[in-house]
């Protein structure tokens, strides 16, 4: 899809490993305006791609160009229409990049990523920070350009219509599972002390220039540890903590924040790049420890509000916001999502076991005893009682069952097909010459050549 080609950021290792090579056998392959596109910038996308998917063949190579013409269409429309990135927002996001690829590739050793690419880092940063640039603008762009791009339910219909029988994918079976979530209280020795652990984090970070994604991947306490801490984030966001939103969007680009308590824990976040209320951001998150005396009172609450649900003196909602006391959990109603934030769950892939075991033995509108677990995507141990809304068998996608899904994709291609008509129309208005060779096996390059 274009909307996904445009927006991925090719591997940076494949890049700084194109820029190593000989400089003399490079090759022009387009001109945008007065930006030209080189057979070393097409391939470092072509390897950063191959990096994760061995079996990309060689005709990608067509795509990669038409994507980064239309880049470079984005990027120079966007200086028009005044839809910029600052200065700071780049170089936060660039030191981001380059500590990521120090980390992970070369083990935070700067030489061994210097010996690699016969480059300083400064060179490095050099070479790396107008490629960040473009992506970063050509991303915002893009959001400007289908912002305003709507579906109406007719629209749905007739999308879902014109899908081929055979085309029509089996949908999995899926429950809808609420829970009412208490988390103990924590002692208060604890959690003076879990302050004082992230603070003394945020000291190595902010005095001792520690990087802030490999702190995350040593320190933080959930599942965004394995990305150093990587989030996107928009102020409007109802399902995280005030606090945390709160917190965030008092940052300037590459600023750390103070130590802060949410609803998870005592978090520090830095601030990475900016547009308005969208954000990306590094976080670490260190969750206060619970005694096992704190669960077992927290187990108790959660037996009497099982009775009472179970002889329907408590309806879910009332115990949910009676006793619950998951600020997230409460945001969505009570009910378990996946990734994706969709609440309907495939019974195939149910993220925890606790909740897997409790979608096969419970029935439609019974709920399981209260049980502590282990929060999958936030951390730590919490108290709950789970309760099953709805199931339903596999079936063929239809309108009925799965519109949410079908809207979804409707969209997606509609907004793909708007920014190819406006691609088409801006291209006119910039001189653009792509290479013979690659016109003559793209079809779909030759809208952009000027004549």
């Amino acid at each position: 899809m274009v909307k996904k080609s445009i927006l991925i950021l090719c591997a940076l290792t494949a890049f700084l490993g194109a820029k190593a090579q000989t400089r003399h056998a490079d090759k022009i392959l387009a001109v945008v305006g007065d930006k030209i596109i080189l057979q070393s910038d097409i391939g470092a996308r072509y390897l950063g791609q191959k990096k994760d998917m061995p079996e990309t063949p060689e005709s990608d190579k067509c795509g990669f160009l038409r994507d980064m013409i239309a880049e470079k269409v984005m990027v120079a429309q966007a200086a028009r229409d005044s839809v910029l990135v600052t200065k700071e927002e780049v170089e936060a996001n660039l030191e981001n990049k380059i500590a990521d690829i120090l980390q992970y590739e070369f083990g935070g050793n700067k030489e061994a990523m210097e010996r690699a690419t016969n480059k300083t880092l400064y060179q490095i940063k050099d070479d790396y920070r107008e490629p960040i640039r473009d992506q970063m603008v050509s991303s915002r762009m893009y959001q400007e350009v289908i912002k305003n791009v709507t579906i109406t339910p007719k629209e749905v219909e007739d999308y879902y219509k014109n899908i081929p029988e055979e085309g029509r994918s089996n949908i999995p079976a899926t429950v809808e599972v609420g829970e009412i979530v208490l988390k103990p209280s924590v002692n208060p020795e604890v959690e003076t002390y879990t302050y004082d652990k992230v603070a003394d984090i945020r000291k190595q970070i902010v005095d001792d220039g520690k990087s802030f994604a490999l702190m995350a991947q040593l320190y933080s306490e959930d599942a965004g540890k394995e990305t150093g801490g990587e989030m996107n984030l928009n102020r409007k966001s109802n399902n995280i903590d005030s606090r945390f939103i709160a917190a965030t969007f008092k940052l300037q680009p590459g600023e750390v924040s103070p130590v802060f308590r949410s609803s998870f824990g005592y978090h520090i976040v830095q601030m990475v790049s900016r547009n308005g209320d969208d954000a990306s951001i590094r976080y670490i998150v260190v969750i206060p420890q619970f005694t096992s005396g704190d669960i077992t009172k927290a187990l108790a609450t959660l037996d009497s509000t099982y009775n009472l649900l179970v002889s329907s003196k408590l309806t879910f909602n009332e115990a949910l916001t009676k006793v619950g006391n998951d600020d997230n959990s409460k945001a969505s109603g009570g009910m378990v999502m996946d990734r994706s934030g969709s609440t309907l769950l495939s019974v195939d892939n149910i993220p925890s076991e606790d909740l897997a075991l409790a979608v096969s033995e419970l029935k439609v509108g019974e709920y399981g005893k209260p049980a502590k677990y282990t929060d999958p995507i936030y951390g730590g141990i919490k108290c709950r009682i789970l309760y099953i809304k709805s199931k339903t068998a596999p079936h063929q996608l239809n309108l009925n069952d799965d519109y949410n899904i079908i809207q979804k994709s409707a969209l997606s291609l509609k907004q793909m097909n708007y920014l190819k008509k406006w691609l088409e129309e801006k291209a006119k208005g910039y001189y653009i010459k792509i290479d013979p060779n690659y016109i003559s096996s793209c079809d779909e390059l030759k809208m952009y050549n000027s004549k």
